[in-house]
């Protein structure tokens, strides 16, 4: 998802197989950002005009409810992406950026500790508010560190613990 701010885009977040995109925009006749999909996919689109007409109301309750529960998970995501300008350290962000994609894709079951980022280290590094180069070089350093493993675009979390451990030191 990202923003245009002052004529310029700002990425301002991911969505992962199973997450809710625009939720926070339920009841609002305009969107004010633009979600782009990274990788081939499937979207499906919620007419709530329309759920009403075609859902019994045991069905209705039962779609509230999960949308409900989409809407608390993505108010935590929003409180989380605001943590992340407290982090000192450019390794605290990155570090904490992958934490949180684990664990965003662990609660949707799937594998939490390999995982592909399909967004370009740019794209992330404009996400967490930090130069391409420096992205690039944390990545590596932690992977040097035995951290983490990198193939391409695959990530493998090989010691959480440790990566844990850096978002308080």
């Amino acid at each position: 998802m990202d923003a245009t701010i002052l004529g310029h885009s700002r990425v301002m977040g991911f969505y992962l197989p199973g997450e809710i995109a625009g939720i926070e925009n339920i009841g609002q006749a305009t969107c004010n950002h633009t979600t782009r999909a990274l990788e081939k996919g499937t979207i499906c689109q919620l007419d709530f005009s329309a759920l009403d007409k075609t859902l019994t109301q045991s069905e209705l309750i039962n779609v509230q409810k999960y949308l409900l529960g989409s809407a608390a998970q993505h108010a935590r995501q929003l409180q989380w992406e605001r943590s992340l300008t407290g982090m000192q350290t450019a390794e605290q962000r990155v570090a904490a950026f992958l934490l949180n994609i684990a664990s965003r894709l662990d609660s949707h079951g799937f594998h939490a500790l390999q995982f592909r980022l399909p967004m370009s280290r740019e794209v992330i590094a404009d996400y967490l508010g930090l130069a391409m180069e420096t992205v690039i070089r944390t990545l590596k350093n932690l992977q040097h560190q035995s951290l983490i493993s990198i193939r391409a675009k695959n990530i493998e979390i090989t010691d959480e613990t440790a990566l844990n451990t850096l978002l308080t030191s």
